[in-house]
């Protein structure tokens, strides 16, 4: 008597049913961890540092926020580099001991410099510090 180790083809099937999610998730992970995901790369940014070293060396800011301010990671990100040229569109939570505030930030970049359209910190009721001017 011969056993026999065939598979049927209702076996390969839901063998192949099983595995699939295992290889998109694999693949998923080696083409991010590969990447990096957009928001990893606005975060090691020359227009992200910038950002935040502005808006937190600002007096007006500290005066408002109080220290030490903490941040959030950002949120709405939009961003392109592409090395000469890109843009970027980010808000960033703040939190200090007397206020939060919302750091808003809306970039481009032309020869490989990056100028700011819009740097400011957004406060609850409305009010808005204008970062630009640090930048000038």
């Amino acid at each position: 008597m011969t056993s026999d180790n065939r598979k049927t083809p209702g076996q390969y099937l839901v063998l192949s049913l099983l595995a699939f999610p295992f290889l998109v998730f694999a693949g998923f992970l080696l083409y991010f961890g590969a990447r990096g995901t957009p928001m990893t790369a606005l975060v090691h940014s020359g227009v992200y540092s910038q950002a935040m070293v502005l808006a937190k060396n600002d007096p007006r800011v500290h005066e408002t926020l109080g220290s030490p301010i903490e941040t959030d990671a950002p949120r709405l990100a939009v961003f392109e580099d592409s090395g000469a040229t890109g843009r970027a569109h980010f808000t960033v939570l703040l939190r200090g001991p007397k206020a939060p505030g919302r750091l808003s930030v809306l970039a481009g970049k032309r020869n490989g410099v990056w100028s700011f359209e819009t740097l400011a910190v957004r406060l609850d009721g409305g009010r808005e510090i204008d970062l630009r001017d640090r930048t000038r």
